[in-house]
């Protein structure tokens, strides 16, 4: 199969990559931006900026990527980000239903965002656990904003708009963004159930400078 040719966008400024972002949300993707060495310093100002930039009725939930290697650290900080009081496993499931019912905002019409900033250091420690990771986030923004069965309660509706963010490394990262079957753009066909098409809906740009 031929190698997806991921849209190259110079960025000069925060503010560029802030209108990319945007752009991307507005055509019903979630966006990953990945930084190449050339653009490393609008990284962590864009990261900073887009959290302070969300303001009530609107939700954001920020992972800060920079220190996790490993899958514990997730846990504990998406459940303190989340002020989720629920006992909570560490496993996948739990932190699935800790996203959907805590993690988003109290207005139904309004955006909730799921941030997660570096994801690629835990893919560089943890490769297996990030991909489960990234499929469940994009699993359940999708089914936030289309209907799910749940596992206990039966159908839930459509119920809000949640847009899953990435940000991450080119370098690291630039191979599967060019697969067309990675990850970051399919689900497992254990997923066709619940959405026959497989798609994540999330795209990939490469910000330079």
């Amino acid at each position: 199969m031929s190698p997806i040719e991921v849209p190259l966008m110079a960025c000069r400024s925060v503010s560029d990559v802030f209108t990319t972002a945007r752009e991307v949300i507005a055509g019903h993707h979630h966006p990953l931006l990945l930084f190449d060495t050339s653009s490393k310093s609008l990284h962590e100002p864009f990261s900073t900026g887009l959290i302070s930039s969300v303001v009530e009725p609107e939700y954001v939930l920020w992972i800060d990527g920079r220190n996790i290697r490993q899958s514990t650290e997730v846990y504990d900080l998406i459940k303190r980000a989340a002020r989720s009081g629920r006992p909570m496993g560490s496993n996948l499931n739990a932190l699935e239903e800790v996203l959907r019912d805590d993690a988003v905002s109290n207005n139904k019409s309004s955006r909730t965002y799921w941030v997660y900033t570096h994801f690629d250091r835990l893919y560089e420690s943890d490769r297996p656990f990030t991909v489960e990771l990234i499929q469940m986030m994009l699993s359940a923004a999708r089914q936030l904003g289309e209907g799910y069965f749940a596992f206990k309660g039966g159908y839930v509706p459509a119920e809000r708009p949640v847009s899953v963010l990435l940000t991450g490394s080119w370098e690291v990262m630039h191979g599967e963004a060019a697969s067309e079957n990675s990850f970051l753009y399919r689900f497992p066909d254990s997923y066709e159930r619940g959405f026959p098409d497989l798609l994540t809906n999330l795209k990939a740009v490469h910000i330079t400078r």
